[in-house]
């Protein structure tokens, strides 16, 4: 099974994630830049080529392959169809279907909302979420070093606006 996996180009693999992931042939073609036409091609191909009985089945085992391959080097691991933190909020039953065409499921649009409030506390932890351990007069000299950074930014940003004036000018 992992050959006929491995058998399968780029394109056939983003179409059957797009089908897990409950979206129809039209909405593949438009998130894609193909035609409904092309996208059904792509997902035959890889559903004769993975010997699955319809389409999910075909994107059912592309997914299971890709959860269970092992992370190599170099290699950028595929991104899961549900966030960790966010798979007890989805109920059990199939992903939902997109009401009209062109419209993000609830589920993409869940994990987005996710995505964007982990990368939110990873900012904010660095501005003083963990307790660091510095004394007093390691937290002043840091204090100092940052403003005298950024102070000497700001002067050579004034220094070279003054410049250009009088070059240009």
């Amino acid at each position: 099974m992992s050959n006929a996996v491995a058998s399968l180009d780029d394109n056939q693999r983003a179409c059957l994630r797009l089908v897990a992931q409950g979206y129809t042939s039209k909405q593949i073609a438009q998130r894609t830049s193909l035609t409904p036409g092309t996208v059904d091609q792509y997902v035959y191909r890889a559903t004769v080529a993975l010997g699955a009985k319809d389409r999910r089945e075909a994107a059912r085992i592309l997914v299971e392959a890709e959860k269970n391959a092992q992370f190599k080097q170099f290699e950028l691991k595929p991104e899961p169809l549900v966030e960790p933190a966010m798979a007890g909020e989805k109920e059990a039953s199939a992903p939902s279907r997109p009401t009209r065409t062109g419209d993000i499921p609830a589920d993409a649009e869940r994990q987005e909302k996710g995505r964007l409030r982990q990368l939110g506390n990873r900012i904010l932890a660095t501005m003083g979420g963990e307790p660091h351990g510095l004394n007093r007069w390691q937290i002043l000299t840091t204090i100092f070093r940052v403003a005298l950074w950024a102070g000497g930014s700001l002067a050579a940003l004034i220094t070279m606006g003054y410049w250009l004036n009088h070059l240009f000018g």
